[in-house]
C-alpha cells in the first residue's frame, strides 16, 4: 500500500512554522546580547581578557601590564600583584593582601577596590593587593610562602570557593564555537555550569592551619552562610565580616564599587589593630 504524499498545504504551514522559529531565535539573540539582561556576556567578555602567564610555586599568575576590561581597567605590577594607586612606594609597614577575585576587584578600578580603600584609610601604609582571579587555597598558600619575609602584616579574605579543588594553570572559560558566537547558548551555558568540587575537608584545614599558626595573618570571612562562614566556628581568629550588598549584575557576585567601599568600612578597624600590633611607628 503506498503512502501519500504530504499535502503542499501541511509543507507550507511546516515551513512558516520553521521560519517563525528562525526569526524568534534571531529576535532573541539580539535581545540577549543588546541588553544582557543579567550580566552574562560581559561577565564572560572581561575574563577573557585576562592574561595568566604558569607559574611552578603557584601555578599561574596574572602577566604584568594594562587591562582594559568592559567598564573597567587595572594594572599588574611585574611582581604579578595588582597596582594600589594611594598606597605609598616605601614604607616600613607592608601588608598583603591574599586572596582571588573578590580581593582583586574583579569589576572595578585600580582605585575602586577594598585594598586601595584601605590604603586611602591608613596613608602611611604601603599596601599589596596580590589577590588573584581564581586562587584557591593552594594557590594562596604558596603566595604566603612567597611574601612572608616581605610583610608586617597579611590580611586574607576567605571566600567560600576557596575550598574548591585547585587548578595548576588557567584554562579558557569558554570552548565550542556556539558558546562563544552565540548570546543564547552563552546564557544556557553560564547558567548549566556545575560547581567545581571541594577538596577534602582535612585538606583546606590543614592550610588554615598554617595561615591561623602566624600572628601577623588576619583573617576575615563573610557571612554568606557558606564554608567560609561555618569555619568560623572553628577558628575563632576569623573575623566574621557582613556581606556585601552592592554586586556587580545580576550573574556576577563579585562587590560594586560600592560593594568594595563596604569590605573596606568592616575591615578597618581590625586594620587598624593589626597595624598598631605591627607597625606601631606607621
Amino acid at each position: 500500500m503506498m503512502t501519500a504524499a504530504p499535502k503542499p498545504n501541511f509543507l507550507m504551514k511546516l515551513l512558516v512554522a520553521v521560519l517563525l522559529l528562525i526569526v524568534t531565535l534571531l529576535m532573541l539573540e539580539l535581545l540577549i546580547r543588546l541588553t544582557d539582561p543579567l550580566g552574562i556576556i560581559r561577565y564572560f567578555s572581561n575574563i577573557e581578557r585576562y592574561v595568566f602567564r604558569e607559574d611552578d610555586e603557584l601555578g599561574y599568575k596574572l602577566e604584568p601590564g594594562s587591562y582594559a576590561f568592559i567598564g573597567w581597567s587595572s594594572t599588574i605590577l611585574e611582581d604579578g600583584t595588582r597596582y594600589v594607586p594611594d598606597a605609598p612606594t616605601n614604607s616600613d609597614c607592608v601588608i598583603v593582601a591574599l586572596g582571588d577575585s573578590v580581593t582583586f576587584g574583579q569589576g572595578v578600578n585600580d582605585d575602586e577596590t577594598w585594598v586601595n580603600r584601605l590604603a586611602q584609610r591608613f596613608p602611611g601604609v604601603k599596601f599589596v593587593n596580590a589577590g588573584v582571579p581564581g586562587y584557591n587555597l593552594p594557590n594562596l598558600i604558596a603566595q604566603y610562602e612567597r611574601f612572608k619575609d616581605q610583610y608586617q602584616a597579611v590580611l586574607y579574605t576567605l571566600i567560600d570557593n576557596d575550598v574548591e579543588a585547585s587548578i595548576s594553570r588557567k584554562q579558557p572559560p569558554l570552548t565550542t564555537w556556539l558558546v562563544r558566537h552565540s548570546a543564547i547558548f552563552l546564557y544556557l551555558h553560564a547558567l548549566s555550569l556545575p560547581r567545581p568540587p571541594n577538596m577534602p575537608e582535612s585538606e583546606y584545614r590543614a592550610y588554615l592551619d598554617i595561615l591561623s599558626a602566624d600572628p601577623r595573618v588576619l583573617m576575615t570571612a563573610f557571612a554568606s552562610g557558606g564554608v567560609s562562614e561555618a569555619l568560623v566556628k572553628d577558628y575563632p581568629a576569623i573575623f566574621l565580616q557582613p556581606m556585601w550588598t552592592h554586586f556587580l549584575s545580576p550573574f556576577d557576585p563579585h562587590p560594586s564599587a560600592q560593594g568594595h567601599e563596604e569590605i573596606a568600612q568592616t575591615a578597618a578597624p581590625l586594620v587598624e589593630q593589626i597595624i598598631a600590633q605591627f607597625c606601631p611607628t606607621a
